[in-house]
């Protein structure tokens, strides 16, 4: 079995964005959204990918996570399936691709040359990953 390693980026197709995840907020919804967890692509922190799949089970999250962000919130047991390990040039490669794919989008957040020579620069997932958020 293939256990994901902590932070992962999930890319969607046809979103714009990179979506971050520790192990304490990756299931974690709003209330009636598993919509989030229908399709995806994961990178992990040592480049293993997966699909996401769906979920399998919806259950209310804790009081306090409900609390923490002013709103019910639930928990999902994604269903994800492994399908390979990746390079790092790869991983850079395919983020970089998504982050041309949607200019308009990424260069709210900086200068797409400053985006792209940042993922160039990194020497390992974790990092790109953390630069993602």
């Amino acid at each position: 079995m293939h256990k994901m390693v902590f932070p992962i980026t999930v890319i969607k197709l046809g979103d714009p964005s990179v979506y971050v995840f520790s192990e304490k907020n990756f299931g974690l919804i709003s209330k009636g959204e598993q919509e989030f967890y229908s399709s995806g692509i994961i990178y992990d922190s040592t480049g293993k990918k997966f699909s996401i799949n769906g979920a399998n089970n919806v259950i209310p999250a804790s009081f306090l996570e409900s609390l923490r962000y002013f709103q019910p919130m639930e928990r999902v047991d994604v269903n994800v399936k492994f399908i390979q390990e990746v390079s790092l040039t790869e991983f850079k490669n395919n983020l970089i691709e998504h982050v041309k794919d949607y200019p308009d989008y990424w260069q709210q957040k900086d200068l797409l040359t400053n985006i792209i020579d940042t993922i160039n620069n990194a020497n390992e997932f974790g990092p790109i990953i953390n630069y993602m958020k």
